[in-house]
């Protein structure tokens, strides 16, 4: 852009409004380009959404997740949708995600979009420990469900010290 030397305030005027100006309308078709992207990625992201729940369902994915448990834990966590709906929202919001950093590229923003991008690069770390703590909470049901072992010739006293069965105790063993 070429710098004119200004002689009076009218002219200062006339060409900061027009610089002002024409940066308004340079931003103007990268502001409807991040609009339309966002747009677009929104609506697929919901269709995608939808075909992965009727996918799930037709598969009967909410039976395999009775039975291993899952539908007990997405209960208890307040969701008020079944197993493949709550995949399928994730599912949603990770495509929106990606949309999201692909419209604020679009705009030029890259240090919104980086963050987006480190965010989305953490979410398999945050998958992989649900997938620890449910499979924890279902080793701990299954444990309490089982009874303890022991063996026939120890029994455990109430302060924690073994005690043959023959009666003896353990300050008698000196």
């Amino acid at each position: 852009m070429p710098t004119n030397t200004v002689q009076d305030w009218g002219a200062a005027m006339m060409t900061s409004l027009t610089t002002a100006l024409s940066v308004f309308l340079a931003a103007i078709p990268k502001i409807i380009g991040f609009l339309v992207i966002l747009i677009v990625g929104w609506l697929i992201a919901s269709l995608v959404a939808k075909a992965v729940a009727a996918l799930l369902r037709s598969v009967r994915f909410n039976d395999l997740a009775q039975r291993a448990g899952i539908t007990d834990f997405v209960h208890r966590m307040g969701v008020k949708s079944d197993s493949a709906g709550l995949l399928a929202s994730i599912v949603k919001w990770f495509i929106r995600l990606i949309a999201l950093v692909v419209a604020f590229d679009a705009l030029g923003l890259p240090a919104v979009s980086q963050v987006l991008r480190e965010f989305l690069l953490w979410l398999p770390n945050l998958v992989v420990a649900l997938v620890v703590l449910v499979i924890g909470g279902r080793s701990r049901v299954s444990f309490e469900a089982r009874p303890p072992r022991r063996s026939s010739a120890i029994q455990t006293s109430w302060r924690g010290w073994p005690r043959w069965r023959s009666g003896r105790s353990r300050s008698s063993w000196r």
